[in-house]
């Protein structure tokens, strides 16, 4: 694996700005307000609705952003005492996204506000106006390729109308901007923050402008325990109880989307184990989405072994982009619900955009992840004709393909794939280099300045040079996992976490002296604090004095007990 410097930049404060496309003053203070067209027209709305004693429902989603936004809504009516709303929440296999013209069948008369959705269901909104619905739309996508909006009493969507002063917002934003025009309460205002942090790192949006003052909020929030009592009994039992934006998006996003990617109705369950306010119902909704979880961390492990045995039986190396599909008669068939993360965990490996399917009654349905900078609904608006259904943006897509064009799919979309200059595969870029490891807890110092960290503002990548391993409790390096198969390697001030290095470890001769290519952080746990750097990748330090003659005489006594394993 090469070690490439990515620029010239040799400061943190040079990498931020590169990094975030804005000056340090830009990033670090926004603005408090910004406007969003559009936004007090809704919560007129909604406050008529509430004095007529009009029946509300909310429609969402079955993603972490759409069931923390629903939540959201959902607390406002909660808060006010108000109590003639209902909640609906798609399920993936049986409904699909967005709102249907069969769910408006199903509501008779009142207020709809859709969440996460409605901008592209034209049909759907004029079947609810023809039913004499008011309707808003609270969503973030964009409209259909025509250009035609829906029928809505009033549209809230900053990336469809052209006036807001921020446009990436998420389903779970939006509503946390509503709900804070509605009711002008700091205590449910921070409470709610929580949710409204949660959905936008989870969906991955840019954490620049307002969406860095949400995340700012909710994590404050967090970390002095204000959050619903559905949300706090999940921090009990998973044991956190300090949080950075990277615990969002690894954290809480999954367990909130996982129980929708496995279980019939499973937002609703998602949803229901946020907006509960009994603690002992909590502690059971909360060990459900865990366990739930967990099967599908086990459902994502077989997926991706069977991904790659798929190809390398069918000799798929190179394929660009890759496609990965099983049949009903495949030994082994990919959940519907995971094909997303499998997509992208093999663009991640194979450096190409990636497209997974999985066989069922309506033909294979799937996902698909971009690369770099491909943009994959374009890519897919070139083999349009041999889809049943597509749709998505730049960086990730879902589609339907019937079971007799499969191949043919395949064959033309590589074929629409403009040619690209050969991707180095065994590369990794790093940002800054420190020549001393003294300089970790310093260069943690100013990176708090630039935090939250994610998508829009990644964190910075250090080459640490000359990593001494000092023992710890008896052991150099500790085996994490259920297999063994991490790594908790311990320098002097600051300890190291590898995953899945194990081998790697072993096959360079577990060297007590390391060069380090990783990201600075810190770790909370029992409440204590702790430097930590994730290693993305490592090497024994060439020409360096290895350890002293002490060190490797206790390391060798170490191994030999087995106490490093």
């Amino acid at each position: 694996m090469k070690w490439i410097k990515r620029d010239s930049s040799t400061t943190i404060e040079q990498v931020i700005e590169r990094n975030s496309k804005l000056s340090i003053q830009e990033l670090v203070v926004p603005k408090p307000d910004y406007y969003i067209e559009n936004l007090e027209i809704a919560a007129d709305l909604v406050n008529d609705a509430i004095i007529s004693g009009s029946p509300i429902s909310i429609y969402g989603d079955y993603d972490a952003d759409g069931v923390t936004a629903s939540a959201i809504l959902y607390m406002i009516f909660e808060e006010l005492g108000y109590k003639n709303v209902s909640v609906h929440l798609p399920c993936r296999f049986n409904d699909g996204y967005g709102l249907s013209e069969k769910a408006v069948d199903l509501i008779n008369e009142g207020l709809l506000i859709t969440v996460d959705n409605g901008i592209a269901a034209v049909e759907a909104i004029t079947a609810a106006k023809e039913k004499g619905l008011t309707v808003i739309i609270l969503d973030h996508h964009l409209p259909r390729e025509d250009g035609v909006l829906p029928p809505a009493d009033v549209i809230v969507d900053p990336n469809a109308l052209p006036n807001s002063e921020f446009n990436s917002y998420c389903g779970a934003g939006l509503a946390y901007k509503l709900a804070c025009s509605i009711i002008d309460n700091s205590w449910f205002q921070k409470r709610i923050s929580t949710l409204a942090a949660i959905g936008t790192v989870a969906d991955v949006m840019p954490l620049i402008h307002d969406n860095r003052n949400i995340v700012i909020e909710g994590l404050n929030n967090m970390n002095k325990g204000i959050m619903p009592i559905g949300l706090k009994v999940l921090c009990e039992i998973l044991g956190v109880f300090n949080f950075d934006a990277e615990d969002f998006g690894f954290k809480f996003g999954p367990i909130i989307n996982a129980v929708g990617r496995l279980k019939i109705n499973g937002a609703t369950t998602a949803f229901e184990a946020l907006t509960c306010d009994d603690y002992d119902l909590s502690h059971t909704y909360a060990q459900k989405l865990i366990e739930i979880n967990e099967e599908r961390k086990e459902a994502v492990s077989i997926g991706i072994d069977a991904c790659e045995q798929l190809i390398a039986e069918q000799c798929l190396f190179g394929d660009n982009p890759l496609v990965v599909y099983t049949t009903k008669e495949e030994r082994y068939q990919f959940p519907e619900g995971i094909v997303g993360i499998l997509a992208g965990k093999l663009a991640e490996t194979y450096k190409v955009p990636s497209i997974v399917l999985t066989e069922t009654e309506k033909g294979f349905k799937g996902s698909g992840r971009s690369y770099g900078d491909i943009n994959l609904k374009e890519l897919l608006d070139k083999s349009r004709d041999h889809m049943l259904a597509y749709g998505g943006h730049a960086g990730a897509a879902g589609l339907t393909v019937s079971q007799e064009k499969i191949e043919d799919f395949k064959f033309d979309i590589q074929s629409k794939m403009e040619p690209i200059s050969d991707i180095d595969t065994d590369v990794i870029f790093y940002d800054l280099e420190l020549t001393s490891t003294s300089d970790i807890e310093s260069a943690l110092n100013e990176l708090k300045i630039y935090a939250p960290f994610g998508e829009g503002n990644p964190r910075p990548v250090f080459k640490i040079s000359n990593t001494t391993l000092v023992p710890k409790a008896g052991a150099f390096v500790k085996r994490m996992g259920a297999n063994g198969q991490h790594l908790k390697m311990f320098g002097s001030n600051f300890d190291i976490v590898a995953f899945d290095s194990t081998t790697k470890y072993q096959d360079l001769g577990e060297p007590l002296t390391i060069d380090i290519i990783g990201k600075i952080s810190e770790n909370n746990f029992a409440g204590k604090s702790s430097v930590q750097v994730e290693a993305l990748d490592f090497s024994r330090t060439e020409n360096s004095v290895k350890s002293s003659p002490l060190a490797d005489m206790i390391a060798s006594a170490l191994r030999s007990k087995g106490m490093n394993k």
